[in-house]
């Protein structure tokens, strides 16, 4: 049986979400200025480096993205299994 998934947000408006978060994080800086984007795992590294494009085309500037983001996510997922571990033990 095929099960359909719901469609959140197509790419016109996936688009305009970044935008709209490039904005605010360029207004909230003060400019694009000692700005560093780092994403999570399971896809925020992804959208950390869309929103870094995104910003540098608004504003010109090269936003700064954190290359250590993956050695700090697989230390997050080490940490989140060892507590999983610790919880299904009796």
């Amino acid at each position: 049986m095929l099960v359909e998934k719901t469609q959140i947000m197509d790419q016109k408006a996936m688009s305009r979400a970044i935008t709209r978060i490039s904005f605010e994080i360029i207004e909230r800086n003060k400019g694009a200025g000692n700005l560093c984007i780092v994403g999570i795992v399971t896809r925020g590294a992804q959208l950390a480096q869309r929103v870094a494009k995104r910003i540098y085309e608004l504003e010109n500037s090269q936003v700064e993205q954190d290359k250590k983001a993956s050695e700090i996510d697989m230390a997050i997922l080490g940490l989140m299994d060892t507590i999983l571990t610790m919880q299904t033990q009796p």
